[in-house]
C-alpha cells in the first residue's frame, strides 16, 4: 500500500502535464484560412481557343478578402470556399450561406465567366429556358446572376492528379430552371515543383449540360460537347 501511495503523485503529475499539453493545443493557433486567387487562362493557340474565358475585367480573380474589402474593389463579390474541394462564387452572399443578400444586389459588381458551347441541342435547350444564347451553335453562356465553379477534389492533396469540374448557372429568382456544365471525365491537376502554392487544372475533353428544376431529379440534357479549358490557382494563407 505504501508503495502505491508513493507512486501516486508521479501519476498525477504525468496526467497534469498531459492535460496541459491538450489544453495548449486547443488554445494554440487557429486553423489556417486558405484563400484562392485564380486565372482563367487564355489558349496559347489562337486557332484552337479555350471554351472557358474570363470577363472584361481580366483573367485574374481574387477572393474578396485578399483585396481592400470595399465595394469598389473589382473582386468584392468573389469568394473562394476551400473544404476538401474548392467552390468559387463570383457573386457571394453578404449575409452568409443561408442569406439572400447577394453581393451584386447590395453593392459591388459580380464577376463572370463565359462558356462557348458548340452543341445545337444544348444551345436550343438553354434558349428555350430564357438564356440569351440564341438557338444555334456555337452559343455563349455565362453564369448569369449567380456564376459559380465547383472543383470536386482537393487540388492540394498529396495524391490529387485529377478532378471533376462543373460550371454552375442560376438566376436570382425569375427563372426556376438552372444548369450545370459538367466535365464528362476528370480534368488534369498539374503541380509546379517551384511553387507549392500553384496548381493548374487543364482539360481537353467533353462536357455535358445538366438541368435542375424544383421537384424534378437533375438530368443530363443534349449530347456531350468539347469544352477545352485551363485555370491556374494559387492559394494564400491568412
Amino acid at each position: 500500500m505504501s508503495r502505491w501511495i508513493r507512486s501516486r503523485p508521479l501519476v498525477m503529475a504525468g496526467a497534469l502535464v498531459l492535460g496541459l499539453t491538450v489544453v495548449s493545443q486547443a488554445l494554440g493557433a487557429a486553423p489556417t484560412l486558405w484563400l484562392i486567387t485564380f486565372t482563367i487562362d487564355a489558349s496559347p493557340d489562337e486557332d484552337r481557343p479555350y471554351a472557358v474565358s474570363a470577363d472584361a475585367l481580366g483573367p485574374v480573380y481574387n477572393d474578396y478578402r485578399l483585396g481592400t474589402g470595399l465595394p469598389d474593389d473589382p473582386d468584392y463579390c468573389v469568394e473562394s470556399v476551400v473544404s476538401g474541394g474548392l467552390f468559387l462564387r463570383f457573386n457571394r452572399k453578404l449575409d452568409g450561406d443561408a442569406g439572400t443578400q447577394y453581393c451584386g444586389l447590395f453593392g459591388g459588381s459580380p464577376r463572370q465567366y463565359s462558356l462557348t458551347i458548340p452543341s445545337a441541342a444544348a444551345c436550343a435547350e438553354l434558349w428555350s429556358h430564357g438564356y440569351e444564347t440564341g438557338p444555334d451553335a456555337p452559343c455563349v453562356i455565362t453564369g448569369v446572376d449567380k456564376p459559380r465553379i465547383r472543383i470536386t477534389n482537393d487540388l492540394y492533396g498529396r495524391r490529387t492528379a485529377t478532378t471533376p469540374v462543373a460550371f454552375l448557372t442560376m438566376w436570382y429568382d425569375e427563372h426556376l430552371t438552372s444548369y450545370e456544365v459538367r466535365t464528362e471525365t476528370d480534368a488534369t491537376v498539374i503541380k509546379d515543383g517551384l511553387d507549392l502554392s500553384k496548381r493548374i487544372v487543364s482539360y481537353g475533353g467533353y462536357a455535358r449540360l445538366w438541368r435542375f428544376e424544383p421537384g424534378v431529379k437533375a438530368r443530363a440534357v443534349a449530347d456531350p460537347f468539347p469544352l477545352p479549358f485551363q485555370m491556374t490557382f494559387k492559394r494564400i494563407a491568412r
